[in-house]
């Protein structure tokens, strides 16, 4: 089972006024979403297996600290968020769901309770650098703690390294490198898993990052100005010099590799990460 949490909407990729093509916020939500049900299928996952489940993204910190209180977005109704919900083919997004984070603690709680997974991957909530990502596995423990069902693996990744954005270090198609840890960043888990991925695996994620818009490097329709053309073709030979891309920062450089890494957890080491 794939869960999304939030659409994506904050996005300024698309939403962001200042650029030449204004896309409105509610649309982004709702191509985003789009995206979150659909590219997981081309891991194999049926309709009844991806969820999104379209709390505000952005938001999820200032849910965590008031559990009970809808956060405050302007620009995204209550009504259109049950709109949104309401477009999953999962019967395992429940509609008709306020929004707060008590719901969204049910939300995922019913969700283990009915697929009842042996493995969890969710953001390293101590290493992730997106206030997001580390909400949302804050969330995750607290779901765990209201079922009777406990995974076999809880395994944790951070997708923004908070110490560096650029890791897993290296052209795409080499091998993770160790993660960037030290002692002051205390337990972070109780061991490595290491899972290799074949050519032909590589090829279909590579695939699944291509078919998200936000991952594309989006060239709107306008003309370039002269005085940015030098940059632009120096960050081009260098990503052709380095193998690191006009982006370094890009999951098509930093997530197509032939091993995945995680560190493997248990509940109570992950509640003491998100205490620090």
């Amino acid at each position: 089972t794939n869960v999304t949490i939030t659409a994506g909407e904050a996005s300024n990729m698309f939403s962001n006024t200042s650029l030449p093509m204004h896309v409105p916020v509610s649309l982004v939500a709702r191509m985003r979403l789009w995206e979150a049900i659909t590219v997981p299928k081309m891991a194999g996952l049926g309709a009844h297996q991806v969820v999104c489940l379209c709390y505000p993204d952005g938001k999820l910190s200032e849910m965590w600290a008031k559990p009970n209180d809808p956060p405050i977005v302007d620009d995204h109704p209550d009504e259109e968020f049950c709109q949104l919900r309401a477009l999953n083919d999962s019967h395992l997004v429940q509609p008709d769901r306020p929004r707060t984070w008590s719901s969204l603690v049910e939300d995922l709680a019913h969700i283990i309770d009915v697929q009842l997974p042996q493995l969890i991957v969710t953001p390293h909530p101590s290493l992730e650098s997106h206030a997001d990502h580390v909400a949302a596995t804050a969330a995750l423990i607290e779901a765990l703690e209201r079922t009777q069902h406990q995974p076999r693996l809880l395994l944790l990744t951070p997708v923004h390294n908070r110490k560096s954005e650029m890791w897993p270090f290296g052209p795409a198609g080499s091998g993770v490198t160790f993660l960037p840890i030290t002692k002051d960043d205390g337990d972070v888990g109780e061991a490595f898993l290491s899972i290799t991925l074949a050519p032909s695996r590589q090829m279909k994620k590579f695939l699944a990052i291509e078919a998200m818009r936000n991952e594309r490097q989006i060239e709107w329709p306008v003309g370039y100005p002269t005085e940015g053309a030098w940059g632009r073709i120096m960050a081009e030979v260098r990503g052709l010099i380095h193998g690191l891309g006009k982006v370094p920062t890009t999951y098509f450089r930093r997530a197509v590799r032939p091993d995945e890494v995680f560190l493997v957890a248990k509940k109570e080491s992950v509640r003491r990460m998100l205490a620090r």
